[in-house]
């Protein structure tokens, strides 16, 4: 796709967003949130962008709700080292007093849009979900030398952003540690904000939802991104040792099973004998809430590994928003969304995983109750409207 602007803007912005998340229009919530209170806001997003899988795509196109979008090609490079072809430019001509990067201030683009806020006397945000240690001698014992020279590279570029970086949000306990180890003294930590109106109990979709899809039985789903990490394999294992009791399982399509975990986890079924207990699903994200309030239990087994954990997780505060009972691992930021609207267990651990699977199955009042407090937490603390605040404030705040 062309670089260029999807719809216009008048001649002064509030916030300029460089968001490449907001390639998919799930992702510009907040940004249409903040317009709705009266902010004027312009997003950044990439003209294409390429997946793990193998091959390009463009962005979802501009809705009438969404700001106004500009398209910019990115350039070649990894995540902290590439930028977006035209960004001072653009950020000449739209002259924002405040600009949001949804991304790690260690990073090339944090640099250029801080030298560019320091020259004009903007404003710089940026949002981080980083949530492992960059120190040196960490980072090697992680991942090698790739570790190391990784640790150097976000070392110097800190070094570059951080004067320049008025305020750093981000998304978990370790990430607030993390970015204040490394010295940015202005850290707050936001929700990735679900939208209530889409997702919250609706006992009439549920019962619709279940009907249509021939759910009978105690239903124990998984949502989310279809990966090794993610654990879907140890909640397999543990449902495969639930064969004596009565219930049914809500997964993913998976698509043409091109990729060779869910080829893997295909095979899995079939060995632990669940295959007439699957019921698949393909939907987009505004169609998830009805398959949410058609779960009993949503379990969520991330499994850390020496280069990543659970960043966030927005699957535990959707789910939880429709008033299921999840049952999570103790995976990075997870326990601390969860709180006491679920059952954590430890990360790995197939015996606990399905202990506390089998018990929520046998038990439809605790169910019912922790998808109550699940419920008003997930609607108390983690939506889009408490998102926005916490922004809010700080915008107001630096640019008073």
């Amino acid at each position: 796709m062309r670089a260029g602007v999807q719809r216009g803007g008048g001649d002064v912005i509030d916030v300029l967003a460089i968001a490449p998340a907001a390639f998919t229009g799930v992702n510009r919530a907040v940004y249409r949130e903040l317009v709705r209170r009266g902010w004027s806001v312009e997003i950044v997003i990439p003209t294409e962008m390429t997946f793990s899988g193998g091959g390009t795509r463009a962005p979802q196109p501009a809705t009438a709700q969404d700001p106004p979008l500009h398209l910019l090609a990115p350039t070649p490079g990894n995540k902290r080292l590439a930028s977006f072809q035209g960004l001072w430019r653009l950020l000449e001509a739209r002259r924002p007093r405040l600009v949001l990067l949804d991304g790690d201030p260690n990073s090339r683009t944090a640099v250029e849009a801080g030298a560019w806020a320091r020259l004009r006397g903007a404003r710089l945000v940026c949002q981080s979900c980083e949530n492992l240690t960059r120190r040196l001698v960490p980072s090697a014992r992680r991942a090698g030398w790739r570790g190391a020279a990784g640790s150097v590279v976000t070392g110097a570029l800190g070094v570059l952003a951080r004067p320049n970086v008025d305020h750093v949000f981000v998304i978990s306990a370790d990430g607030e540690r993390v970015l204040r180890e490394q010295g940015y003294r202005r850290v707050s930590k936001i929700p990735l904000g679900f939208d209530p109106a889409l997702f919250r109990p609706d006992p009439a979709l549920r019962e619709a939802t279940r009907a249509r899809l021939g759910l009978t039985e105690v239903t124990v789903a998984y949502f989310g991104r279809v990966a090794e990490s993610k654990g879907v394999h140890l909640l397999v294992a543990a449902l495969g040792g639930l064969k004596h009791r009565p219930f049914q399982l809500l997964l993913d399509a998976f698509g043409t099973y091109r990729e060779p975990y869910e080829e893997r986890l295909t095979g899995l079924l079939t060995e632990h004998g669940l295959d007439d207990r699957v019921v698949r699903f393909d939907a987009s994200h505004s169609e998830m809430p009805a398959y949410m309030n058609a779960a009993d239990v949503v379990a969520l087994p991330s499994l850390s590994t020496p280069t990543w954990k659970e960043q966030y997780g927005r699957v535990a505060p959707e789910a939880m928003a429709c008033g299921c009972a999840v049952v999570a691992a103790r995976s990075g930021a997870l326990p601390e969304l969860v709180g006491d609207g679920g059952v954590i267990v430890p990360e790995g651990d197939v015996p606990a995983l399905r202990a506390a699977i089998e018990a929520l199955m046998l038990d439809p009042a605790r169910r019912q109750a922790l998808g109550v407090v699940a419920a008003a937490r997930a609607h108390a603390q983690l939506d889009l409207t408490r998102q926005a605040d916490l922004m809010e404030r700080v915008f107001q705040d630096l640019l008073a």
